[in-house]
Formats: C-alpha cells, structure tokens, sequence
C-alpha cells in the first residue's frame, strides 16, 4: 500500500517550441506520459490570445486533441499578432494534492490518503528569444478556483 499528504508540484519546460513543429518538453505532465508536444494559439476579437498546450499523455507517440494539458488566456491584449509565430521557451507548472499523482504513477494500487483539500492549479509562462514574457491564466478545467488562488511572486 502506498501513501501519500500534501501538494506535489509538477514543471516542465520547452525550450526550443514554435508552433509549426512538433517539440519535446524536458518530462512529461502525468506519469508514464511522453515528452512530444504542440501548441495552438487563437487571436480574439478584443486581441487577447487563448493558447492551448497539447502532449503525448499517453506515450504513443502522436499528440492528438484528446490530449490536452492546459488552456489559458492572456491577461492583457497584444496591439499585433505577436504571438502567430511563436518561437521560445515554455514554463508549466502543475500544484496538485500527492495522492492524485501516486494514484495517477501506480493505477493498480491501493493508496492511503489524507483528507486535507490542495486545489490543482495551474501556471503558464511563455518567453520569447528576447525575453520577452508572456503569462497566462487557466480557463476551463485549467481555471484556478478564486477562493484557493495562489499568487505567484
């Protein structure tokens, strides 16, 4: 019997993405998945950009829209389309309760867990080559509940 009490935080990173290739983050955003990665962005009509991040979750080797990982929109709207061609570093982080992953890493198993709430958020972070940043906010199954918000300094 495995066990497990408090947050697990997950980060991966792209460092070379763009989005006319497929990529490779440095891990995987579940157990047991695979590393090959896209993302798609999409330009609203007030300029702000939603982005969502696909990955080989389950390690076949192919990215479909099945597997989704995150889907966020900018804070702020851009005056061009600067983010069409995208090409630069990747930062997703994923807080989560432990027993959620040890249930994910050992599905045959029986695990011990304790009772105590850890909201699973989510934080994305793209950069330019020039260092230029850009953060986004989860919407969807990737919004963070407003009562549980973690701020990020």
């Amino acid at each position: 019997m495995r066990g497990g009490t408090g947050s697990k935080r997950r980060k991966i990173t792209a460092v070379s993405a763009n989005v006319t290739d497929l990529f490779n983050f440095n891990k995987s955003i579940v157990p047991h998945g695979g590393t090959l990665s896209k993302i798609k962005f999409k330009q609203r009509r007030n300029g702000t950009y939603v982005v969502k991040i696909f990955q080989d979750t389950n390690n076949n080797g192919r990215v479909s829209k099945k597997e989704l990982i995150y889907k966020g929109k900018s804070s702020h709207d851009f005056e061009r389309d600067i983010l069409t061609n995208f090409d630069g570093e990747i930062r997703l982080r994923k807080n989560m309760h432990r027993c959620e992953w040890v249930t994910a890493k050992f599905p045959d198993e029986l695990i011990a867990c304790t009772m105590e709430y850890i909201p699973t958020t989510y934080h994305c972070v793209l950069k330019y080559d020039e260092g230029e940043r850009f953060k986004f906010e989860g919407i969807g199954d990737f919004a963070t509940d407003d009562t549980y918000r973690i701020v990020d300094y």
